[in-house]
């Protein structure tokens, strides 16, 4: 049960990236041709240094997971692959509830933005300007960041990771 759980976490984490790497690819294009149209027109996309701002950060939270998954994160490996399995056990533990701990605190700061920004949106009219378009982004970027939060404690992890030393 726990291996099919896992096999279903990689997979949402592998499609998540493939989503990513494309809004990826989106924002380098957007930013390129609003370069292109500042310089040669002097005209350019409003907010669009937001925007893309926001699709790197949403495009990072499914990174995050997907590199814990794959175990991609840098770290040392030739001291790594030397130590005894049951010390391998404990760093990977320690890594990940680290990982877990920083994705919290992100997932958290994230939330008190988006609560604070959607409060302001309800309490004012849609003659905001362009702010109130956005509320969908942020409320993506909150999204996004507990996906990766939620994927760092998934329950198939632990006992499938613990085993692979042994």
């Amino acid at each position: 049960m726990l291996d099919s759980i896992l096999r279903r976490v990689t997979t949402l984490s592998q499609v998540s990236v493939w989503i990513g790497g494309a809004l990826l690819i989106f924002a380098a294009l957007m930013t390129t041709v609003n370069v292109v149209l500042r310089k040669v027109f002097n005209w350019s996309f409003g907010s669009a240094d937001e925007i893309i701002g926001y699709i790197f950060a949403i495009s990072t939270a499914p990174a995050m997971s997907y590199a814990l998954l794959q175990r991609a994160h840098v770290r040392i490996d030739a001291l790594y692959t030397v130590l005894p399995p049951r010390v391998r056990t404990v760093l990977d533990i320690l890594a990940v509830l680290m990982l877990a701990s920083f994705l919290g605190l992100i997932t958290k700061r994230a939330f008190a933005v988006w609560w604070g920004r959607l409060s302001k949106l309800i309490s004012i009219d849609n003659a905001a300007g362009g702010a109130a378009s956005l509320w969908v982004t942020r409320f993506y970027l909150c999204d996004a960041c507990h996906c990766a939060h939620d994927r760092a404690y998934c329950s198939g992890y632990f006992p499938a990771r613990l085993g692979a030393h042994r």
